[in-house]
């Protein structure tokens, strides 16, 4: 699932998030083939893998919010995901300019779901606490 951005946007990993949960919805279903996406034009279907899809976000170099990586920090270590960051002469040639990875996170490093961040984005997908002063809170009390 690519999300990208051609201009510096503080939502571009939440918007790949929502994304990428209505595509891993939709594929968890079988309903991409349903649908008619993944068909050969002799009309068989092309398998797909089992596997959850892979949440890219490009964009470029120069035009990536600041907030980003903080806002990565909160997405759990089950979420494979790489910020792609190109250079800023994409329109004539793509070019990678640098990569970042959700396993290049350290577990120290990741953070705690806030109240900050929407309901739809606390759970499975969004941070597992690693530090154990959190883990007497978690999860939330409802």
């Amino acid at each position: 699932m690519i999300e990208l951005k051609a201009d510096e946007d503080i939502h571009l990993p939440l918007q790949g998030l929502d994304y990428w949960f209505r595509v891993k919805w939709h594929h968890e279903r079988e309903e991409f083939h349903r649908f008619g996406y993944f068909i050969e034009t002799n009309g068989a279907t092309r398998p797909l893998a089992p596997e959850s899809p892979v949440l890219l976000l490009v964009a470029p170099a120069l035009h990536i919010h600041p907030a980003t990586d903080t806002i990565l920090r909160y997405l759990s270590p089950e979420l494979d995901w790489s910020l792609i960051a190109v250079d800023e002469r994409w329109r004539e040639e793509v070019k990678v300019v640098f990569r970042k990875r959700s396993t290049s996170v350290p577990p120290a490093e990741r953070w705690v779901v806030s109240d900050l961040l929407p309901a739809r984005y606390r759970g499975w997908y969004c941070l597992i606490p690693e530090h154990p002063r959190y883990r007497a809170h978690y999860p939330p009390k409802r």
